[in-house]
């Protein structure tokens, strides 16, 4: 409501009529009036007193009320993390009064072009009061663009290829891919190129994506490939004496650990052909075996197992000779693993009979034999023959006369 004001001068009888201009009247002597609507009016007041000289004078006003303004401004956009100075135009009076909110954005809420640090998106609104009391409010929108590049971190196995990549967006106008987090290199071909292609290494690799959109504002965010060296180790390829099945193992994994097995081929896996340990059957010759074997984390490995089957063997060398009454250095050109185990026979006849190369002692031709048990337990026999020599001269005693010569 506005209140009038009335500066007659005042007397006893006077009276008082007011016409607000808008078909309402008033007979007090100070009233207040509300009006329905802006716009100008004219505004009357008549003083009547029957005592006064002058028995009736009027006076008239005009008064002009304005409606509280809205203004929406088109706002403006700020990356996270930068201050913006708002931009807009007007002048004022020095009494005016400016009231930003919410106010803790602000450097100063109370003028009329502050700086604001923002990390969210917000409608900003600034009321101006002027005398006498009017108020225009004016909406500031600020849009801060947020984005959510959606990466996650994986694991992979060694030697695979990647394309690690962000998911595009039309706001996006580059990407840059970078193995450290100052972004000192570039791993795309192009910065409008949204991935790029990864040969897995063993352990934790990080790499680093910084977006622009097309404001100018930038994202960055990260993810860490694992990369998985998935690598079995099973039994070593070996020798074996007899057809007696044997076990295949792998030996660094265990089943829990492992998403698939398959030992092949099928008809000789005698048990567990999908477990760590296979029974596996023997064939003469040269048996050979197969597993597959896929971890959890969908990573492969193939690996090979030859088992050889082998017979006892029996060995001949050459003729050797020794003197009589003389010792004999036995001399062998063969080899063997260092846990074979050897007996020579007659045992009698040698220094050491568990040396592979003893010495020994004979006064006739033997036959020397020699026994060399190897792992897993097949057994050689060597032949080794020794020839004594022995030969009789045929000598007689005899008698002669003093002075023959004789030819013996």
């Amino acid at each position: 409501a506005y209140v009038f004001t009335n500066t007659s001068n005042i007397f006893d009888y006077t009276t008082y009529k007011w016409s607000f201009g808008d078909d309402s009247t008033s007979t007090e002597k100070n009233p207040s009036h509300q009006y329905l609507k802006a716009g100008t009016y004219d505004v009357k007041l008549i003083v009547y007193d029957s005592t006064a000289c002058n028995l009736i004078d009027s006076i008239t006003k005009t008064i002009t009320l304005r409606n509280d303004s809205l203004i929406v401004n088109q706002g403006d956009t700020v990356c996270a993390g930068d201050s913006l100075l708002f931009v807009l135009s007007g002048s004022f009076k020095d009494s005016t009064t400016f009231n930003w909110s919410p106010g803790l954005a602000f450097s100063d809420s109370t003028i009329f072009l502050p700086k604001i640090l923002t990390d969210t998106s917000e409608n900003y609104l600034l009321i101006i009061t002027e005398d006498p009391g009017c108020a225009d409010s004016i909406y500031y929108p600020v849009f801060v663009p947020t984005y959510t590049l959606q990466l996650s971190d994986t694991v992979a196995c060694l030697g695979d290829t990647l394309m690690n990549f962000v998911t595009s967006n039309p706001n996006f106008v580059a990407y840059h891919w970078s193995s450290d987090s100052a972004f000192s290199d570039q791993l795309n071909i192009f910065l409008t190129d949204t991935s790029f292609r990864y040969v897995v290494l063993e352990g934790d690799s990080t790499f680093y994506i910084k977006v622009t959109d097309i404001s100018g504002c930038e994202f960055t965010d990260s993810l860490t490939v694992n990369g998985v060296n998935f690598q079995m180790t099973i039994n070593q390829d070996t020798t074996v004496c007899d057809t007696v099945p044997i076990w295949g193992n792998i030996l660094n994994y265990t089943d829990v650990q492992l998403d698939s097995i398959v030992w092949s081929p099928s008809n000789k896996i005698v048990q567990g052909s999908d477990s760590t340990a296979a029974l596996l059957g023997m064939g003469f010759g040269i048996n050979r075996y197969q597993v597959y074997a896929r971890d959890t984390f969908g990573c492969v490995d193939v690996d090979t197992l030859e088992r050889t089957l082998r017979s006892d063997s029996l060995r001949y060398t050459k003729l050797d000779t020794s003197c009589f009454g003389d010792s004999l250095q036995i001399k062998l050109p063969l080899t063997f693993v260092d846990s074979s185990k050897y007996s020579w026979a007659p045992a009698n006849l040698f220094s050491d009979s568990a040396k592979y190369l003893p010495k020994v002692l004979t006064d006739s031709s033997v036959n020397l034999v020699l026994l060399v048990t190897q792992y897993p337990g097949c057994t050689d026999t060597v032949l080794y023959p020794v020839n004594v020599p022995v030969h009789q001269l045929l000598l007689s005693d005899t008698i002669a006369c003093f002075g023959d010569t004789i030819i013996n």
